[in-house]
Formats: structure tokens, sequence, C-alpha cells
């Protein structure tokens, strides 16, 4: 496979976290399953239990530390620290044991060749020794019968599925180890097998290299834009410098990382009053850690507060079942009270109750341990509450202070004076005068309210990018997941999809489900081409029936088919709802039958929200491959920046053909028109699965009988003349001789 090739059709399913790890994954397993064999031919392989093939097995000791003379020789001895992922050779050691410790130590040795295996402590990795070494107890030495390429060996192993068992340190059994059992080719096929991992693996390591220097550059480009932010004079200069960069808000954010990053910032120049009307930075100002407006004061924190106090220790006399809230730092995140395990306690008439019960409108700051500066405020309380030592109650003299004295807290000037004091480390804490004496720029309260609408819709905008991002994570792993489905959920000897025994998965979570007896056709292998488990009469008969859409990856190709094949013909985005009809059209017009598309009533219907939110549309989105514009009638889709990408997965799956036939047949009809097609149709569809050769009549019962379909007898004007004719309509449309999915 050509590089270029590679990264062309892999490189965007492995743009999520851990993408890369996911595509070498895939890799392996579509290697076991034989999708690189040569011949395409599965016969010869067989599920092997690993006690067939292998010729010796011994389990590693560790001679005592206590006797020196055992450590520091020249014999290389190994441990589960020495395997490390991602590699599955092993010729050097952290450590080394002196020929005592074999002689008379007890300490265990492998030679060259053979394989180690964890089987506890790094359950599952697995190495292939390139020199002598002894070995410890966590690991265990494989000598592979001749049948065996240990490469191959090794690849095949990290596609199991290794589970231990244990309270303390999680383990395999070696009666466990011998009962894997792996799939076990030809020795010749083995070894091409390997090559063509190798190759592809060569390629993953050159993607998440490209990815790192993309990220990397991204990174600074967005830390640059926002030193940029932060370093304007005037408010007119942040302003502007704002305005610029929101523009580009979706290109440079687009990781939790840098979002985070991007809230810090903002937070930076509204506290050092960057968007007050008297911020000007003079010159004599260019040293100033902090410069703030004329019209702003430095105080001290405990200036603005009424009170400032914590939890004495020996709270855990106190605790009960039944008592009222205790808030502990771990309780306490960025903005919010949030109770994991939550605690209780009983302070009845106590001085301690007292001094630390919790108010409406009171700032919470945790003082000690790795939580230290976190901060929220009391915005509810549901039950009587209490803060524990590691917690600061902090209580505002003037409640209008509070929201800036929470904005403030939260920021990366007030972390820095908090660390600043805690001169002992992060664990030591915050004493309660350190808390006081915090020096907080304050403005006028009306520049107050001011900051504080201003970071509650700045931080709205960062909340909006970070759940694009969470959802694009979701998508992501979502389309890597039925790519992998599509890719691998076959049968070794020869079939389509399979459902293993006992499941009770939702297949239409990751997949439509297929139909009895008939399989998937054709799939696009890891290597770009295509690939048929069928016999040639068989797959050129599934052919005459046109291409099938089985998993929601396909399903976002077809929309990516759809969107471009619209934009083409008229130049016009395609909304929600026609492109849900044209999916259900073009499924139809590939000889699909509702018993194979049930759940696509709704798009035959009124809405599919799933195909908008979670299926094909979302995907197709997320990969863009299509993006929202607004044309002369509203809102809709077109292609995208990435559509280019979708058009060699359009071509494999043979989604050209029906795409353009819905848009020749079908775009100058009305809305109400596509939907009364597709109601019918989807009714006749039913009824004949039950048996019913409907008539107009039936079919209008069918309608009315549907709480959902009901209203559409009004809404389209349905009468038995209109849906008569319909009924002929449907039947020239997706008739025995218009199902072969031709123009």
């Amino acid at each position: 496979m050509h590089t270029e090739t590679f990264l062309r059709e892999f490189a965007p399913l492995a743009s999520g976290p851990g993408g890369v790890q996911k595509l070498r994954e895939l890799v392996l397993q579509l290697a076991v399953r034989g999708s690189f064999s040569e011949t395409g031919v599965r016969e010869n392989t067989s599920q092997v239990a690993l006690a067939e093939i292998i010729a010796d097995i011994r389990s590693g000791n560790t001679p005592s530390k206590r006797q020196p003379e055992f450590w520091g020789g020249t014999i290389p001895w190994a441990s589960v620290k020495d395997l490390k992922v991602g590699s599955h050779v092993l010729n050097e050691t952290q450590d080394q044991i002196t020929e005592k410790a074999v002689d008379q130590g007890g300490a265990k040795t492998a030679k060259a060749g053979e394989i180690l295996i964890c089987t506890r402590m790094g359950l599952g990795k697995i190495a292939l020794l390139e020199m002598d070494c002894a070995f410890n107890q966590d690991l265990k030495a494989v000598r592979l019968s001749d049948s065996v390429d240990p490469i191959f060996f090794i690849r095949a192993f990290q596609t199991i599925e290794v589970v231990g068992t244990g309270t303390t340190v999680s383990g395999i059994s070696q009666k466990t180890l011998l009962n894997y059992r792996i799939p076990l080719p030809p020795l010749a096929e083995q070894k091409r097998i390997v090559d063509k991992v190798d190759e592809l693996m060569a390629l993953c390591d050159e993607l998440e290299a490209q990815q790192a220097k993309e990220t990397g550059l991204k990174r600074a480009s967005a830390a640059s834009a926002l030193h940029h932010l932060t370093e304007s004079k005037t408010r007119e200069e942040t302003a502007n410098r704002l305005s610029l960069l929101a523009t580009h808000f979706d290109e440079l954010f687009d990781d939790l990382e840098s979002i985070k990053a991007l809230r810090a910032a903002l937070v930076r120049s509204l506290c050092s009053g960057a968007f007050s009307n008297d911020f000007v930075v003079s010159v004599e100002d260019d040293d100033a850690e902090y410069p703030i407006p004329k019209s702003w004061d430095w105080v001290k924190l405990g200036s603005l507060l009424e009170n400032v106090t914590s939890g004495s220790r020996g709270w855990n006399q106190y605790f009960a079942p039944d008592g009222e809230r205790f808030i502990r730092s771990q309780d306490i995140k960025f903005d919010r009270i949030e109770f994991d395990e939550p605690v209780f306690v009983a302070l009845p008439g106590t001085v301690e109750g007292t001094r630390t019960s919790v108010r409406l409108g009171d700032l919470l700051l945790t003082i000690t341990g790795a939580n230290t500066g976190k901060c929220a405020i009391v915005h509810d309380l549901d039950r009587t509450s209490y803060v524990s030592q590691h917690v600061a109650l902090l209580r505002p003299n003037n409640i209008e202070n509070t929201r800036y004295l929470h904005i403030w807290l939260t920021g990366e000037w007030a972390g820095r004076e908090i660390l600043l004091r805690d001169s002992y480390g992060i664990r030591s804490g915050l004493n309660l005068k350190q808390i006081r004496d915090l020096p907080v720029p304050l403005p006028p309260l009306a520049e107050q309210k001011h900051i504080s609408a201003r970071f509650d819709e700045l931080m709205a905008l960062c909340d909006q990018l970070e759940n694009q991002v969470r959802e694009g994570e979701r998508l992501n792993t979502e389309l890597m997941a039925s790519l992998v489905h599509s890719l691998t959920e076959t049968d070794p000897y020869g079939g389509g999809a399979v459902e293993p025994e006992g499941s009770s998965e939702d297949a239409t979570e990751i997949t439509a489900p297929e139909p009895a007896g008939r399989e998937v056709l054709e799939k696009p292998d890891i290597k770009g081409v295509m690939t048929s488990s069928k016999p040639e009469s068989e797959a050129q008969a599934d052919a005459d029936q046109g291409p099938s859409v089985n998993t929601k990856f396909q399903e976002a190709v077809l929309v990516a088919a759809i969107v471009n094949t619209f934009f083409k013909a008229g130049g016009e985005p395609i909304g929600n709802f026609r492109l849900q009809k044209a999916v259900y059209f073009a499924r139809r017009k590939m000889g699909e039958h509702v018993d194979e598309m049930a759940y696509l009533k709704k798009a035959a219907g009124p809405y599919n929200p799933s195909m908008k939110y979670s299926g094909g549309i979302a995907i197709a989105k997320q990969k863009n491959w299509l993006r929202e514009a607004r044309g002369r009638f509203g809102f809709g889709h077109v292609p995208g920046r990435n559509a280019d990408d979708a058009g060699e997965w359009i071509d494999s799956y043979g989604y050209g053909s029906p795409t353009r036939w819905v848009a020749e047949h079908l775009r100058f009809k009305k809305n109400v028109e596509w939907e009364a097609l597709a109601t019918i149709d989807y009714a006749i569809e039913h009824l004949q699965t039950l048996g019913i050769e409907p008539d107009a009549g039936q079919i209008l019962q069918y309608i009315a009988s549907d709480p959902e379909w009901r209203p559409k007898i009004e809404k389209l004007g349905l009468t038995e003349i209109s849906v008569g004719t319909s009924m002929l309509e449907v039947q020239a449309l997706f008739g025995p001789k218009s199902g072969d999915g031709s123009a």
C-alpha cells in the first residue's frame, strides 16, 4: 500500500484521542482474520489452543534482594518494566544479575528466539527475545513449535483480550494462558501477514508523528493568539483582537487542553480590566505584572469578607449517616459543588456547627492537597451543610462582590498568588491569614456586573467548543467502531455478519440489522480495494440487487453522496427533511425493503433525530464531508472541506448511481410530495410483509392507526384518490424492474 493512500483513507478515522492506537488494533484484527491473505481463501486457517503450538513454557523467578552478590552482574534480567507497549522485541534490560544468582539463587533463564509473556503486573505484554536473559516471576518464557512464526504469534496474541483475576494483583494462570486460541494459517502465509502488518504499523507510526507535529503547530498558534490577546494595551485593542480570534475559534481550539488555555486567557483579560472603558496600559506599566485600569484598586481579599473560616480536625467523631451534609475538598470542582461520595455529620448545637455552617452566596475554596485553589459559589442548599478542615468558607461582606470574587479566584493570577503563598508545596496548603492577604484587583460595582455578564457569555462559548470536541470524540469513536464492525465482524469460514451466541446487544447501536440470508457484499479492506467473502456467482447475484447500507459509517457515506449530488445539480443546500427522505429513497432504489430498514420508519415519516444526532448525518458532519450553510430556501447541508475524502468511499460502495437517480427523479417535487411518497411506500411495504396486498383504503387505515403518522392525513391532504395516485407512482419508482440501482 502506498503511504499516501493509507494516510488519505485512514487519517480521518484516527484523528480522535487514541485514534492511531485503535487503528493499530484494527490492523491486527484484520490480519488475524485473514484479510491480508493473498488468495482471500481461509479454509486452511484453523483456531488452535496455545497449548498445541507451545513446545515449552517456564515461569520466572526473582533472586533475593537481600543478597547483593546476586545483583549487578553481566546477565540481563528481564522484568515487566522492560517490555514496552508498542514494541514486540526485547534486546536490553534495565537490571543485570550475576551467574551466582542463576546457580544458587534460582534465577530462570530464557534463550534468544523465545518469547516472554506477562501473566501478572503488566498483564498481556509480550516480546520476542533477541538475547539470552534471566526473567522474573511475573513473566513466562515460551518456546514455540516449528510451525509458528514468532512474530505472527505475537501479533495474534495481541488481539486476545487477556482478563486476569485476583484482588491484590490481577493475573492469569498457566492453564488459562494455554487455553487461549488464535487462528493459525500455514507458515508461509504467517510470514506474508507479518510483512503486511509491519508495513501498516510503520504507516501508523508515520501517521502518529504527523498528528503530533500538526497538534504541536496548532497549539503553538493558539498560544501565540492568546498571548496576543492578553497583551492588549487598550479596550479597543482587546475587542478587536478578540473579534479576530473568534473567527478562528473552531480551528485553534479543537481539543480540551487548548480550550482550557482559552478559558484562562479570557478570565485574565476580564480580571485585568482589558474590557473596561478606562483600560490603557502605558509605557510605565510595561513592567507591571498585573496592570489594571485607573478606576480599579488593589485590595486585600480579607477586606471584602465578613467571615473567613474552615473546619477543625477530628471530624470523624461527628460522622453520622442520618446527619447533615459535609463538604470536603474533593466535592468542590471548578465553579460547582458535586458530591460523588456524600458524607454526613451531626453537629446539633455545637460551636463547630455554628462556625462552619454554610449559607447561600458563600464562596468555598479548597486550601490543602492537590485540589488547592478550586473555588465554587454556594448557589443552592438542599439541606444544612458544613465545611471540612480542607475547605475555607469565605463570606463576602457585600453580596454584589460575590460573583466577581469567584471569577477572580478561579483565574490564573489568583492561582499563581495562592501557590506563591503555599511555600511548603501544594499539599501543605494555605492558612486563613494567607487567604485574607491575597491581593485582589477590585473594579467598581458596575464594572463587576459587566465583567460577570461578559464572563458568562465567554464561558458559554467555551462550553460550546468543549461540547463540540466531546461530541466529535464520541462520534469518532462510534465511527471507528462501526468501521471495525464492518471490516471484521465476519465468519472466518466464508460467511457474512454473525451475532455471537447468547448476545443480547442491540445491533442497531452500531449497524443496521442485516436481512436473513443476505450478507454484506463488499467492503473496502485495509488496502482501500474491494473484497468479497462470497463466491463469484453469489456476489454477482447480490450486485444485481444493488449495494446495501449496513453500518452508520456506510450511512454517513450515503449522506455525503446525496449532499454532493444535490449540490452539483442545483447549487443549493439540502435541508434535514429532504436529506432524510433522500436517504430513504436511495436505500429503496438500491433494493432494500422495510424488513431490512425498519428503523428508518421515522425517516419515511416525520423525522429521524438519531440520523441527525448520532447517525449518518452527524458522522458525515463530524468528518467534514458536509457542513451547514444558508441558501435561498434556508439552512441546509452543502459539501464540506473534506468532501473529496468521501469520494472513494462513495465509489467503493456504489452510492453514486442511486443518489443521482433520486436527484433526477425527485429533486423538483415539493416537500409534501416527498413525504407522501415515502409514507405510502413504507405503508405498502409493511403491509406486504404481513401478507396483505393493500388498496388505497387500507393504506389510509394503516396511517390513521399510527398515532405518530395520523396527523399526516390532514397535513398531506390524503384521500383514497390521492393515495391511489401515489401508489401508482411508488410502483413506477420502486417496482421490481426499478430496484437495480441504475440511473
